[in-house]
């Protein structure tokens, strides 16, 4: 009997010890987790403000764009009416 004891002691040593060992392996895994989960949701807050930001950017290009196509229609209607003038200047001459 008592050897039977000892060697469960024994036994029971050796599971613990392993068991140790698995729960330091699994801490500095969640330790590793928990790192990558801080970087990937300081990358998540970089990528987000990029976004405002473009898109913030792409409306101002947008408003930019209007602006320079009424510039545009403008200045074509303001040539058309100089070429008008001209024409009539030639006709005068």
């Amino acid at each position: 009997k008592v050897k039977e004891l000892q060697q469960f002691k024994k036994e029971t040593i050796t599971v613990n010890t392993s068991l140790e060992a698995k729960n330091r392996e699994l801490e500095k895994m969640g330790k590793e987790a928990n790192a990558a989960k801080a970087t990937l949701e300081e990358k998540v807050k970089e990528l987000q403000q990029f976004k405002k930001e473009t898109i913030t950017v792409n409306t101002s290009l947008e408003a930019k764009n209007r602006e320079l196509e009424k510039m545009g229609k403008e200045a074509n209607a303001a040539k058309a009416t100089l070429e008008e003038k001209v024409k009539e200047l030639q006709q005068f001459k």
